[in-house]
């Protein structure tokens, strides 16, 4: 591998997958496996429970009980 292959391998390692919105991001925080972007942390806490989008945060939320299977 050369020095810009490795250089790009660890800039991709840097970023994850958001829980909620599915962007590969590089901020956020985990809860068990489940990661979550900065942007959509945000939003969570600033959504009140009468807006429609409340349902769709805790739909994904419930995704972090689930179990991942490994193949």
């Amino acid at each position: 591998m050369s020095k810009t292959e490795v250089e790009t391998v660890e800039e991709q390692l840097k970023f994850e997958t958001c829980g909620i919105c599915q962007g590969n991001k590089e901020d956020g925080i985990h809860i068990y496996h489940f990661f979550i972007c900065q942007s959509c942390e945000r939003k969570m806490i600033e959504t009140q429970p009468e807006d429609e989008q409340y349902s769709y945060f805790v739909d994904k939320l419930k995704q972090m009980n689930k179990k991942k299977q490994y193949s």
